[in-house]
């Protein structure tokens, strides 16, 4: 993994697949609900990749789609959609498969990426994301993590 194009791409790919999430209200009967637009700053808690350029914070804006228990997450400045369902109201995890193929030089890549929503108050939820690498070259693995959390408000309509 010292080849300079395959960090750059993994850098790249981390990019894409960050984010935040929200918490939020609701009545004891069903699902809290996380709908809404949520923003926040998630700081940086985990790097065993060791991949230079890596930010210590990120500010970002998710929109949040929600139908019963499942929740759909759009990232508005990435292309990027991550889906899960909640579990009872405490929270939600969603996450994806960001990438799993050759990235060049005889090594391939898996990026999978997972965000936990844990509810902190009406509008309010403390949120982790995680990015795990795992790439092959021939009978050489390595894996690591890139790890960010913080708290996310959702904005007011």
């Amino acid at each position: 993994m010292k080849n300079k194009e395959l960090i750059l791409f993994l850098c790249a790919a981390l990019a894409v697949s960050c984010g935040g999430g929200g918490g939020g209200g609701g009545n004891s009967g069903s699902p809290k609900s996380y709908a809404g637009t949520w923003d926040g700053t998630l700081y940086l808690t985990q790097n065993t990749c060791n991949f230079d350029g890596i930010l210590d914070a990120l500010q970002v804006e998710h929109l949040i789609n929600q139908s019963g228990s499942r929740v759909v997450i759009d990232v508005p400045q990435k292309t990027t959609t991550y889906e899960g369902t909640t579990d009872g109201n405490e929270g939600f995890t969603v996450g994806q498969e960001v990438l799993n193929q050759p990235v060049g030089g005889g090594v391939s890549c898996r990026l999978t990426s997972a965000i936990r929503y844990r509810a902190a108050g009406n509008d309010i939820a403390n949120v982790d994301n995680r990015q795990d690498f795992d790439c092959t070259n021939g009978s050489t693995n390595q894996s690591c993590t890139v790890a960010y959390s913080g708290e996310m408000t959702r904005k007011k309509q």
